[in-house]
């Protein structure tokens, strides 16, 4: 597996992620931010990364991250909108809202008896 280049915090990337640059990336639900700062560094300066979130604090965090590595794009989202550009975008990456999916399914099944 690939790994982001010679910066901190250095994450595996699944093979579809692997020598990336000059990419449009988007992640769905940025929380913190540790996978959008991973995708800025490896998709570098020419490449672009979307960074989606709906809470507030972590939106701020993530428009202070986007200062520093100067291609993330925060993007306030809705429950049922993204607010993504029209931009063709190249990957996606969603970790933080799989959790929040799962976690409404639970929710969903234990209200239904499941």
């Amino acid at each position: 597996m690939g790994r982001t280049s010679g910066r901190s915090n250095p994450i595996d990337w699944p093979p579809c992620c692997t020598g990336i640059l000059a990419l449009v990336v988007a992640e769905i639900g940025a929380s913190n931010g540790k996978l959008t700062v991973a995708a800025a560094q490896r998709v570098g300066p020419s490449g672009r990364v979307y960074s989606t979130e709906i809470d507030a604090k972590a939106l701020a965090l993530l428009e202070e991250l986007a200062a520093k590595e100067g291609n993330i794009v925060p993007i306030k989202t809705a429950e049922a909108d993204t607010n993504l550009p029209p931009h063709p975008v190249t990957r996606y990456l969603c970790g933080s809202c799989i959790i929040t999916l799962r976690d409404r399914l639970k929710s969903t099944q234990a209200f239904a008896g499941r």
